[in-house]
């Protein structure tokens, strides 16, 4: 086969040139947001944080005021914009407090830049794993550090919570946090025929299963069943590995059945009947069957603009509503609700083109069966955690937005390589799908053009 070489893969180069220097910067920020180095290492009061992501979009400034065209703006991250500007609205004429309410909205506002960052930048698909692994390694290490310090033991009255504080500040947190990252160790594990590496990502699985289980998250065993039944299909049915679906269920015995800690269950239990729940957590059900109440009498109450961002709980005697779709109504009003939905249904909808750009290439398949379980136990987790202030999970849509681009780029590559006239003919479909597999790795390379060897 001869040289290929085409206008399209010295393009990205450039683009990806361009862009490097943002993206390194974006991963320090992904470094210090999930695995809170200032928890560990003292710093003092220099905001590390703050600094790594305002280089992070200071350099993806410059680059847009070189190539404002690299620039883009898809409806998912629309839709936050507004959300976030309806916040802003909602401010000044917040019936709770004022202050609070600018404190919150504060918050999410230093989010959105970065969740724009990532869909830029995130331009292939090293690029995207790269941010989708500082993620998950960075949960494992909090994993590890939390059982070492609880001795690798917990109970209902001391539940496993995350020793790094911030987003692992709470048992329910740690547990989602978990649970997001798990079908990313399966996509890592299927993506390497390395054993070593195999077992390094089956252990983590197992290891942050049982730190799972030691939460004592209700909220985050449904959200691991609802995204473990997706998983089954996505990897083992729809990919045709048996294999998979054998550990699975071997993964599933050894975590529940012979480390399940003690009075676990009967927890998991409560669920259906609130009568099961442990002496020093009576009243646990009753309290957020309660406190689900009052956010839906707040948000009929202030049906337009809410109480204002993160002000549910001045009124609920400090306490979240356990429910991000009821927190976003009670706080941001119907509007925040809708626009919090219309995220959530772009992000599907970015999943599903994915999936029928990516045919063709098990790399792009792989990772959009990872994303699409990690959302999943997402959407299910938020009916019991109130994470819609939380940076992660728009991190998370923003993968999304990144693979469909990715996705499709791939595919513009493969039409412009086809012949002309020979574009309908499945022969040539078929053997171009080799020669786009070979092309990409030109690309991910960053060699520019090369010979392939014929096969």
């Amino acid at each position: 086969m001869g040289t290929i070489d085409t206008a399209i893969p010295r393009r990205k180069m450039s683009n990806r040139d361009y862009l490097s220097g943002a993206f390194a910067w974006l991963l320090v920020f992904f470094v210090v947001y999930f695995a809170r180095p200032e928890e560990v290492i003292p710093m003092g009061t220099f905001p590390i944080a703050k600094v790594s992501g305002l280089l992070a979009i200071a350099s993806f400034g410059l680059v847009v005021m070189a190539k404002p065209k690299l620039l883009t703006v898809p409806w998912e991250m629309r839709y936050l914009i507004f959300l976030t500007i309806w916040f802003w609205i909602g401010v000044p004429i917040s019936p709770i407090w004022k202050g609070g309410a600018y404190v919150t909205t504060l918050t999410i506002t230093k989010m959105v830049p970065i969740a724009l960052l990532i869909g830029v930048v995130a331009n292939n698909v090293r690029r995207l794993k790269k941010l989708i692994f500082v993620q998950t390694a960075s949960v494992l290490m909090v994993v590890v550090v939390t059982l070492i310090a609880f001795r690798f033991h917990a109970n209902e009255d001391k539940r496993l919570t995350g020793s790094l504080n911030g987003i692992y500040g709470n048992p329910n947190d740690l547990a989602l946090c978990i649970v997001l990252v798990f079908p990313f160790c399966t996509m890592f594990m299927l993506s390497t025929t390395n054993i070593l590496k195999k077992l390094f990502w089956l252990a983590a699985m197992i290891l942050m299963g049982f730190a799972l289980l030691l939460t004592y998250s209700r909220a985050g065993v449904v959200a691991l069943v609802a995204s473990g039944v997706v998983m089954v299909w996505e990897f083992g049915v729809r990919g045709r590995r048996h294999g998979f679906l054998i550990m699975v269920g071997f993964m599933a015995l050894c975590i529940t059945v012979i480390a399940g800690p003690k009075g676990y269950f009967r927890r998991l239990a409560s669920v259906f009947d609130p009568a099961l729940d442990a002496e020093g957590d009576k009243g646990s059900w009753e309290a957020r069957k309660e406190l689900l109440i009052l956010s839906i009498k707040t948000t009929v109450q202030h049906p337009l603009l809410g109480v204002g961002a993160g002000n549910f709980q001045v009124i609920s005697d400090w306490h979240v509503t356990h429910n991000s779709y009821t927190e976003l109504s009670a706080e941001g009003g119907i509007p925040a609700l809708i626009l919090y939905l219309l995220i959530i249904r772009r992000t599907f909808i970015n999943l599903r083109e994915a999936q029928v750009f990516a045919r063709g290439h098990p790399d792009l398949q792989l990772l959009d069966g990872a994303l699409r379980v990690s959302f999943a136990a997402f959407i299910v987790g938020s009916f019991f955690d109130s994470v819609a202030y939380n940076y992660f999970p728009y991190f998370l849509i923003a993968y999304t937005g990144a693979l469909l681009k990715i996705t499709k780029a791939r595919s513009e590559e493969a039409s412009d390589l086809v012949p002309a006239g020979k574009k309908g003919s499945a022969v040539s479909g078929s053997k171009m799908n080799n020669v786009l597999g070979k092309q990409s790795e030109l690309v991910e390379s960053g060699r520019g053009s090369r010979t392939l060897a014929p096969r």
